[in-house]
């Protein structure tokens, strides 16, 4: 059987996130991704790993991925505002749209 140990949370620094990683962090080893535009420091646990970043650089994700032993990935960083992304199309298409494939090549890349 498959045993999950290390965990890597984009948009950790969240909400959500930040309350998955609370769960997770009892358990695993949690690394978070956060670019912290909308996220908030205070709100990660301190025995979760933070890494200020942004999915839109694949590079860098690849790098986390191999660093870490990440062996699966939960995904939550995007922008959110829908009355905003009527009116900044492309921020949002390059954040969640590009953001994500990025992620996906890079999981892709490094085999996860």
């Amino acid at each position: 059987m498959y045993k999950i140990e290390n965990i890597l949370i984009t948009g950790g620094a969240g909400y959500i996130g930040s309350h998955i990683a609370e769960q997770l962090v009892k358990k695993k080893n949690i690394i978070i991704l956060d670019n912290l535009i909308t996220g908030h420091k205070r709100l990660i646990n301190k025995k979760a790993k933070f890494i200020n970043g942004d999915i839109k650089d694949k590079r860098k994700l690849i790098k986390i991925i191999k660093d870490n032993n990440i062996d699966s990935i939960i995904h939550l960083a995007a922008f959110l505002n829908v009355r905003e992304s009527e009116k900044n199309k492309k921020k949002y298409f390059k954040n969640n749209i590009n953001g994500t494939l990025n992620l996906i090549h890079a999981c892709k890349d490094s085999k996860v």
